[in-house]
């Protein structure tokens, strides 16, 4: 999972709360694993308010210890990792992976690693900045510009990019079934959006939200 761009990231980076996504996931989430999860805020955030029972954490770049109910991993989400929970019996009732695929080199292989401990049912969450968004479209097409920003769509560290098609292919692939796709359309976007009646929603679109399960 390790991405040596990372080193441009600043503190707030990894202990920020991704509100967005929480309003996404809603409740009843059990038990999580949050893959690529910083230093833990969104986790705690969900196991605070009774949003989820507890939390797995893993990141190679966190810095902080574990809680009483957010256990902290600073580790590769590689197949070591995956092998090490089943070994223990190790199971999880959401996945959660917030802005986290897009940085990886295999991130294929990353979604179908969580399959094995993701119990029979359990829900899979994935948000992924979209590839078709105007924001990067228009000034590629227009002006054969792609230029890269600390943050947002065209994050350096991204070294992945999906449309929605894509995206949901690759959560398929890995053994999920999903069941639907959100979009993410800032305020400015969503007025023109409404306007054009929804036609151009996948240009607008900053990022998608992908609910899946795993399949029985």
């Amino acid at each position: 999972m390790s991405n040596d761009l990372y080193h441009v990231k600043e503190g707030e980076y990894f202990e920020t709360i991704r509100m967005p996504q929480v309003k996404a996931l809603g409740g009843d989430l059990g038990r999580v694993l949050d893959i690529g999860g910083g230093n833990g805020a969104t986790s705690q955030f969900l196991v605070d308010n009774n949003l989820a029972t507890s939390a797995m954490v893993v990141d190679p770049y966190m810095t902080v210890e574990s809680t009483e109910k957010v256990t902290m991993e600073p580790a590769e989400a590689d197949d070591a990792l995956f092998d090490r929970l089943k070994d223990k019996g190790d199971s999880f009732d959401t996945a959660i992976f917030l802005d986290v695929l897009e940085h990886l080199m295999n991130p294929w292989a990353v979604l179908k690693g969580t399959r094995g401990v993701v119990k029979p049912g359990g829900r899979v969450f994935v948000s992924l900045p979209n590839a078709q968004f105007v924001g990067l479209i228009v000034p590629l097409v227009f002006f054969g510009r792609f230029d890269y920003k600390k943050q947002g769509v065209m994050d350096l560290t991204h070294i992945r990019w999906f449309t929605r098609a894509t995206a949901v292919e690759m959560v398929e692939e890995a053994g999920f079934t999903v069941e639907k796709v959100d979009r993410e359309i800032n305020l400015r976007l969503a007025t023109l959006n409404k306007l054009t009646l929804g036609i151009f929603s996948r240009f607008f679109a900053q990022q998608h939200f992908i609910h899946a399960r795993l399949k029985d």
